[in-house]
């Protein structure tokens, strides 16, 4: 009989794999919800927009959701101990942004109970994985290849 949970059929490295995957989805329907206001009448338009994306968006989208994409394909090839480190820190750092955007959006946006609910999760599923890559860079034996 197998006492494992179904978590443990996974390695760790699927596991966290798996969570950066989640992580990318949620922030595609983060934007999917914010667009599918237009459907109900809603201005989405931010205060003075003049019909040009800022730099600094380009930026952000690039280092925070491309990055993510990133930081799987980069899993997918190799296991090396410096990689685990750079995703915890990683993790971490989102994990802050994303907090701060989910107690912004309960401040500004209450009634806006998908988009409450859906960085609820993301804080959650960024939290699980905070918690795979701090016991990943605890563990005494590393691979430094691809598995």
């Amino acid at each position: 009989m197998n006492t494992n949970t179904d978590l443990e059929t996974f390695s760790r490295a699927q596991r966290i794999i798996i969570l950066w995957t989640l992580l990318v989805l949620s922030y595609a329907l983060h934007g999917l919800y914010h667009l599918s206001e237009l459907f109900f009448g809603i201005d989405i338009r931010l205060p003075d927009a003049d019909g040009t994306v800022p730099v600094v968006s380009h930026i952000f989208r690039i280092v925070l959701e491309v990055g993510t994409i990133v930081m799987i394909l980069v899993w997918l090839k190799t296991r090396h101990r410096s990689l685990a480190w750079f995703s915890l820190v990683w993790s971490v750092i989102l994990f802050i942004l994303n907090g701060v955007h989910w107690v912004g959006t309960l401040s500004s946006e209450l009634d806006n109970y998908s988009q409450v609910a859906l960085l609820l999760v993301i804080l959650i599923v960024n939290g699980f994985l905070s918690w795979e890559l701090w016991q990943k860079v605890r563990e005494k034996k590393t691979v430094n290849h691809a598995a």
